[in-house]
């Protein structure tokens, strides 16, 4: 009589990985059913909301970099979350470096196992190394506090971290609960460092904080900012999706648009993220004719836009 030996460890882990890459087949070759069901007799909507989702699989399927995971985090959004988890879940292991903490990224986003964070977390165990910050930065995007041996590290690298960094810092210490924190994020919009001003601005359009002190801040810090391709876009985007100031909202909004159509493609990005929540259904001709020769990450803030506009309109299922 044959004995079965019980299963270990790595065995159960590989039939896991196996049983979901199995998954992952199906999602593709439905996914590609569907891109390929597209007709020109189909109604516009249906044309524009395929031609949407064929330039973010595309992306998908191409170089592995972080436009790849930002087109991952766009599905995620827009509910693709298992057949994403299945897109990554070969990668988590066999890549290296700062891509890898994208990739661990996203499948926590796609996924309620805690592992995924931990594997985040992880990277600070050697706080010295180049991917510190943007472990810390992927950690505040999934939201929740940092753990305690996580803040600790982040506290000590304070003290190294260039000023144009920090912001990240005291994003962690928000979430830990240090209300104190997010008057530092505040500070960042006034710095002397350029790239300070465009990320503090980033991380209040992330937290939209129900302080009318920071709508304030960022108003003034619209005022006062140099015209220019990136950093301006980046406090345009947080004054106008934390409606900074009432009576310049729309002439905000033209300008971001303005960024939109010309900026470069982290401008254009960040300006989709905000763009896409106040658009209806009456902006998707003016965002398709952006998409047809969009390239890179604006060409995924664009797809994603015109998704999140045509769901929340009910135009697509």
């Amino acid at each position: 009589m044959t004995i079965m030996k019980p299963w270990s460890g790595h065995m159960v882990r590989r039939g896991v990985v196996r049983w979901w890459m199995g998954w992952c087949v199906v999602g593709a070759l439905l996914a590609g059913e569907a891109i390929a069901g597209a007709t020109s007799d189909q109604p516009w909507e249906a044309r524009l909301a395929e031609t949407a989702r064929a330039e973010l699989n595309a992306t998908l399927g191409g170089e592995r970099n972080f436009i790849r995971i930002h087109a991952g985090e766009a599905w995620i959004a827009l509910g693709e979350k298992e057949r994403i988890h299945c897109e990554f879940l070969s990668e988590a292991e066999t890549v290296d470096g700062r891509y890898r903490i994208g990739v661990w990224r996203v499948l926590a986003l796609s996924d309620s196992n805690p592992a995924w964070r931990t594997k985040i977390e992880g990277v600070l165990a050697q706080p010295e190394t180049k991917e510190a910050i943007l472990a810390i930065e992927s950690l505040n995007k999934l939201g929740g506090a940092p753990s305690a041996a996580s803040l600790a590290v982040i506290k000590r690298l304070k003290a190294t971290t260039p000023e144009a960094s920090l912001v990240f810092l005291h994003w962690a210490e928000y979430l830990a609960g240090e209300e104190a924190a997010l008057e530092s994020i505040v500070a960042g919009l006034a710095s002397p460092v350029p790239a300070a001003r465009s990320r503090a601005a980033y991380v209040l359009r992330q937290l939209r904080p129900a302080d009318p002190g920071v709508r304030d801040a960022l108003a003034a810090a619209v005022s006062r900012e140099p015209a220019g391709p990136t950093v301006h876009a980046y406090v345009l985007s947080a004054a106008l999706a934390l409606e900074a100031d009432p009576k310049l909202l729309s002439v905000w909004r033209e300008e971001l648009e303005g960024v939109l159509a010309r900026g470069p493609d982290a401008a254009r990005y960040e300006a989709c993220q905000t763009l896409m929540k106040i658009y209806g259904p009456e902006d998707l001709p003016h965002l398709e004719r952006l998409l047809a020769d969009a390239e890179g990450d604006a060409k995924v803030g664009l797809a994603w836009a015109i998704l999140d506009v045509m769901g929340r309109a009910q135009l697509v299922r």
